[in-house]
């Protein structure tokens, strides 16, 4: 029986799959695999592409982890990822996020920007933004993404890394200088 539960734990599949995404007035984002409760406005449907679902199996099914991720978009310059996680709550009196970086053969690549997600106590969905940053090289490629768990004040305490290639192009487009008047005459 546990090797079955093993087995079945590795199993990935290849397709479609859909997110939802609402917000509250306060602003609040919301990203859930379920359909919302009734009479929740403002719902956006996210079909994801290119799915390829990562399941980490946990002995205890309360324990912190990845559950699984998918790209929901995909530029020339940055991903939309969409993380399904667990997180036990052991630090619930912080902030606590999920962010992404960049790896190549093993490296961290040190030409990434992300805008981390917020996470809760529970099970939920995040949605990360990963790109490019201004050091980048015109094109450049990695072949791996490292998520990490972290608050504040907290160092990293739970990692995970999936396998991710992709060729980024920097279209980062500098501001223009600026030339302040001299004064008034």
């Amino acid at each position: 029986m546990k090797l079955f539960l093993f087995i079945t734990l590795f199993i990935s599949t290849t397709g479609y799959a859909e997110i939802y995404q609402w917000s509250e007035k306060n602003g609040t984002i919301h990203y859930s695999d379920s359909i919302p409760a009734s009479g929740t406005s403002n719902v956006k449907t996210i079909t994801t592409i290119n799915t390829t679902p990562v399941v980490i199996p946990a002995l205890n099914d309360n324990a912190t982890r990845i559950i699984s991720w998918e790209v929901t978009k995909d530029t020339d310059s940055y991903i939309n990822l969409a993380v399904k996680y667990h997180y036990d709550g052991k630090y619930i009196d912080n902030k606590i996020w999920l962010s992404a970086y960049t790896l190549d053969n093993g490296s961290r690549s040190m030409n990434y920007s992300v805008r981390p997600s917020k996470m809760e106590k529970g099970t939920g969905i995040v949605n990360i933004r990963l790109g490019v940053n201004s050091r980048a090289p015109i094109r450049h490629c990695t072949n791996k993404i490292g998520l990490t768990m972290y608050g504040k004040d907290i160092p990293t305490f739970h990692k995970a890394t999936i396998n991710f290639s992709k060729c980024w192009t920097n279209n980062y487009i500098k501001p223009a200088e600026s030339n302040p008047t001299k004064g008034i005459n």
